[in-house]
């Protein structure tokens, strides 16, 4: 190794669908629809159900 030669090697493999955040967003963005009031301050919590 010289001096300025990376130390490490970085891979990013394909990314993968998270299907509970995807389910988040879902709900979000039919809550967003109804004119919702501060949707940021809604706590959202996700329950597996299969």
């Amino acid at each position: 190794m010289r001096d300025g030669d990376p130390v490490h090697v970085y891979e990013v493999p394909p990314p993968r669908r998270c299907h509970a955040c995807d389910a988040t967003i879902r709900a979000q963005d039919e809550h967003t629809k109804k004119g919702t009031i501060r949707e940021r301050a809604l706590m959202w919590i996700v329950k597996r159900i299969s």
